[in-house]
């Protein structure tokens, strides 16, 4: 996905990416782009999403969360979501399908009241925009 969206946008985007620290990770993390020649509009960053300070950025124009899928994981990162996106910003989501009913119900508890949601035909993605 973070390949997919720095191939498909302006040269000066500026992408974070973030995964829990490679120690935990079964996988490598970034492989598909490390290589890339948009790899330089990436920064990854390696933390848990619950304890990080997301203080540190501006507002953004997209922000794409498909990390955990509990309950509490989904309601952290949409509530730090709102707080970062730009008033006419996108979030999309992930796992918003009847396998993930945990991710469903904390994304929709979380930003009911603040955005409109849409669920995206053919995908397992939904997005919500401001009201």
């Amino acid at each position: 996905t973070t390949l997919n969206i720095a191939k498909n946008t302006p040269k000066n985007t500026k992408i974070f990416t973030m995964c829990l620290p490679q120690s935990i990770c079964n996988f490598k993390v970034g492989e598909y782009f490390l290589k890339a020649l948009e790899k330089k509009k990436i920064t990854q960053i390696f933390a848990d999403s619950k304890k990080f300070n997301f203080t540190i950025f501006s507002k953004m124009d997209l922000i794409f969360i498909d990390g955990g899928h509990s309950f509490e994981g989904v309601k952290s990162d949409t509530k730090n979501a709102l707080k970062l996106i730009n008033k006419k910003g996108i979030i999309l989501w992930h796992d918003f399908d009847k396998c993930h009913l945990a991710t469903k119900k904390a994304m929709i508890s979380e930003s009911k009241d603040k955005l409109e949601i849409f669920r995206i035909s053919g995908t397992r993605n939904a997005m919500g925009i401001q009201k």
